[in-house]
């Protein structure tokens, strides 16, 4: 628990100076509050992945997801295991780490997604088509819905045009569904983007990374590189679109789309700035908190010297993470609230308003024996 009294003071401090005037009146005032941190036992990189609610397990695993631990609420390491790349259980890429039905489930490159326990492939969902997979997947996404599985949907290979990614095949990124729901075998798309979304206006946005939340009967859905949130409503075995919220978040630097003829190299003209991205939606009662960085504007962008070996460093520390916090209607009543200091955006949530968060060692200033996880909590005063 190293310099937790400070921290404890700064993120007080930090919360109390961001109280607008109708909130100083206000009779139920949010309040995001640190409330302990702890160190894992492990010698290794390993990062918040996922939270189980039944279980109360914390998934903690590396970047690339091959090696996963599976932890309690106090830190103790529950079970420890990794992937094996060789054998019967053998995963080419892993794209993503969850808890799906409590139990662990990687999503991969070419095979679906694998339940795993121990290490051991025990069971398996499908993906009846061959796929490409641009994105490594920031949150599984995969949720048993309807008697069936709800997830982002794979790009099938069958939508290439003589095996090739031409124009046409980039553009249905943004105009077919986004997710996918099978049941017995047999899929269908859902959650369609409404046409008057700003990624359909015929040029490419760069992959979609895509955030989601349930809450009851309605999805929360967020593609990372903008501040705005779609609101879905189910309806049977769709998602009907509701409304676009739009986050008005101050110094946000947006990317700049390219032609569906340059979407390969979409990158390449991200090369002179670095955009936002809005990672996590967190829904708590009457409220969500949202997770974000701002970006780096190109001015500032272009003084960074990539060859310094501590530029990495001095990115995380200029573009840090925040807090948002929006009433039930989506209306920010406190955003910018500073992380914990060294807080990376790695982090989980439990229905009762706990938050995990992942510390980045990079930007710590002293050294640690093994992962540290900050434990804050939500709640209304």
């Amino acid at each position: 628990m190293k310099n937790f009294t400070l921290l404890l003071l700064v993120i007080s401090f930090s919360i109390a100076s961001c109280k607008t005037e109708n909130q100083e009146n206000s009779t139920s005032i949010p309040t995001i509050t640190l409330v302990d941190s702890m160190e894992v036992d492990y010698l290794g990189v390993v990062w918040l992945t996922d939270y189980d609610p039944q279980s109360e397990k914390l998934l903690l695993a590396n970047d690339s997801y091959f090696q996963y631990l599976e932890i309690d609420r106090s830190g103790k390491i529950l079970d420890s295991a990794r992937l094996s790349s060789d054998g019967p259980d053998a995963i080419d890429m892993a794209l993503g780490m969850g808890y799906f039905e409590g139990k662990v489930t990687v999503a991969t490159s070419s095979d679906g997604f694998k339940i795993l326990e121990k290490g051991k492939i025990t069971d398996q969902i499908k993906i009846p088509y061959a796929y490409h997979a641009f994105n490594f997947l920031p949150n599984l996404g995969l949720y048993p819905w309807k008697d069936g599985v709800l997830y982002g949907r794979f790009t099938a290979d069958s939508l290439q045009t003589n095996g090739e990614f031409d124009a046409a095949y980039y553009e249905r990124t943004y105009t077919d569904p986004i997710l996918e729901y099978q049941k017995d075998g047999k899929v269908k798309g859902v959650l369609t983007l409404p046409e008057d979304s700003p990624l359909r206006d015929g040029k490419f946005h760069g992959p979609i990374t895509s955030v989601t939340e349930f809450s009851g009967d309605q999805l929360y859905y967020a593609n990372w590189m903008r501040p705005e949130i779609y609101i879905y409503q189910t309806a049977g075995e769709d998602l009907v679109y509701q409304k676009t919220v739009k986050v008005d978040i101050p110094g946000w630097v947006f990317y700049d789309p390219v032609e569906m003829t340059n979407a390969a190299n979409f990158y390449d003209f991200m090369g002179s700035k670095m955009a936002g991205n809005l990672t996590n939606i967190l829904p708590f009662g009457d409220h969500f908190v949202i997770v974000y960085t701002k970006g780096i504007a190109e001015d500032q962008f272009s003084q960074i010297d990539f060859k310094d070996p501590n530029a990495r460093q001095l990115i995380n520390s200029i573009n840090r993470p925040f807090f948002g916090i929006l009433d039930k209607d989506f209306n920010a009543i406190q955003l910018d609230i500073p992380l914990p200091a060294a807080a990376s955006t790695f982090m989980v949530a439990s229905p009762n308003g706990d938050i995990w968060i992942s510390k980045n060692p990079s930007l710590a200033d002293t050294e640690d024996n093994g992962p540290v996880i900050y434990q804050l909590r939500f709640g209304t005063e």
